[in-house]
């Protein structure tokens, strides 16, 4: 939501929860590890189909960077990810 590259969501984001913790507001980073990029699958169930580790990666370098710089929490999406489990 915050842009189309990981870096500038990592940087708009980090400076929005840097805003908030000022304000006195504790943000929590969501849905890891990308849930905006799965789909709904005829499993019922949401699925990111990325199968290269790099794009994967990607997708998850904003809540690396949320870790890191000791944003106070992740929120955990619910969507499947074959490439790293298959179960």
């Amino acid at each position: 939501a915050y842009g189309p590259t990981p870096t500038l969501v990592a940087a708009v984001g980090l400076g929005y929860a840097q805003g908030l913790q000022q304000a006195g507001v504790l943000p929590l980073v969501k849905h890891y590890p990308g849930l905006g990029s799965a789909r709904y699958t005829d499993a019922k169930v949401y699925s990111i189909a990325e199968s290269e580790i790099r794009r994967l990666a990607e997708l998850m370098f904003p809540f690396s960077q949320a870790a890191t710089t000791g944003t106070p929490g992740i929120i955990v999406g619910h969507a499947a990810v074959p490439a790293l489990d298959e179960e």
